[in-house]
């Protein structure tokens, strides 16, 4: 596992090693990055696994500590690096993360409950539309069902647009004879707010409308 470093303060120390300057301890002893990973890498395999060639007397300096890892690493051990003090140096940052977590946790629950009540008042917003909207369906059908009646009639009495040249007036003439034949119909055509299109059926430019409502009813 990888070595948990200890920052002491912001003024450089020497690595008590090597002399090098350092601001962390590492295995329990201010040291430097290179002899942290020295240690690290040879502290379980012993320092027997090295044979020093000038008798165990060695110094160890920033010039020196590549030259004898025995020596080396006795340094270590007498300054006071310990492999019980190995620990996970990533340790840290799960807590900040997790100190992160908690403090945004409760904002986002806050914002998720007020997008909710968002939609459950648009979605009752509609139910009430729909509602208002049904009967007015319901009229606008019935109205259709009764011009198809009056086209009928229309069309026993020979009454067609057929062979006139002026179609926009053959139109309005012909809702002028459905406004006399029918009261209701004709009451209806003259009150926008019941009309599912706020657009005047005496205009020619209404023609396309009364055509898609019709077909509306003629498919269904």
């Amino acid at each position: 596992m990888p070595n948990k470093a200890k920052k002491l303060n912001l003024d450089p120390q020497e690595c008590r090693i090597c002399g090098v300057p350092a601001v962390y301890s590492h295995f329990g002893v201010i040291s430097c990055q290179p002899c942290k990973m020295f240690f690290k890498r040879n502290a379980n395999i012993g320092q027997a696994a090295f044979i020093c060639k000038f008798g165990g007397e060695c110094e160890i300096n920033e010039n020196t500590r590549h030259i004898c890892s025995s020596c080396r690493l006795d340094k270590c051990f007498k300054c006071g690096m310990t492999i019980d003090k190995f620990q996970g140096s990533r340790q840290t940052k799960p807590k900040k993360n997790a100190l992160v977590k908690v403090q945004i946790q409760p904002g986002s629950a806050e914002v998720g409950e007020k997008k909710t009540n968002i939609d459950l008042m648009l979605i009752a917003g509609q139910r009430e539309v729909d509602q208002k909207r049904e009967p007015l369906l319901k009229l606008n059908e019935k109205i259709i069902i009764t011009l198809l009646d009056v086209v009928r009639f229309l069309s026993r009495q020979s009454l067609s647009f057929q062979g006139y040249g002026n179609s926009e007036g053959n139109f309005v003439a012909t809702i002028n004879l459905l406004r006399r034949r029918d009261p209701v119909l004709d009451q209806w055509l003259k009150e926008s707010s019941l009309r599912l299109f706020h657009v005047t059926y005496l205009h020619h430019d209404s023609q396309n409308e009364h055509i898609t409502l019709l077909s509306r009813v003629v498919i269904k």
